[in-house]
């Protein structure tokens, strides 16, 4: 189990690096980096600023909810003006990428991974609930809703990743 969420965290860090140096490409050394960002305003800033100071390149970020933002890279398909989408809710980070909106790094991740699922939920805390019914083996959902899961059921055993937050940031 803590494998997998390791290869979750390494997709994740990969998509990151992807992102940066599709932005270094396409832009010249002192060319703005623009950022979509669905997740809290002071997160968003708090990714902007260290991306700065690490490249030297001025990043454009702009704040709205996961539905806003992929509604406007929708509207924005033909002529794109984001380098990265960071945050959101996943569906419409996947449908996004089933309407060919994205780039692919991440996505090739997910797409080995995909035999290892056995259900799509439509509900973000289904998965552990799954989990904590022995429907599953692993439930991978918010962390407010793994510990109510967990306070109920047995055997459940909450691992939050190593080397990311504990809790859920809604966009």
């Amino acid at each position: 189990m803590g494998e997998a969420l390791h290869e979750a965290g390494d997709a994740l860090q990969a998509a990151i690096a992807a992102a940066r140096t599709a932005a270094a490409i396409a832009a010249p050394a002192r060319a703005d980096v623009v950022v979509y960002c669905s997740a809290d305003g002071k997160m968003c800033r708090g990714l902007v600023t260290p991306f700065t100071k690490e490249t030297g390149m001025q990043a454009a970020m702009t704040r709205q909810s996961s539905g806003e933002t992929f509604a406007r890279i929708r509207a924005e398909k033909d002529n794109s003006r984001a380098n990265v989408w960071w945050a959101a809710t996943g569906d419409h980070h996947f449908q996004a990428a089933e309407q060919g909106l994205t780039e692919e790094p991440a996505f090739n991740y997910l797409k080995k991974l995909h035999h290892n699922i056995n259900d799509y939920t439509k509900s973000g805390s289904a998965p552990v609930m799954a989990a904590g019914q022995g429907e599953t083996m692993i439930g991978i959902a918010f962390q407010h809703n793994v510990v109510m899961v967990a306070l109920t059921s047995t055997p459940l055993v909450t691992v939050p990743h190593c080397e990311c937050t504990g809790y859920e940031v809604g966009s």
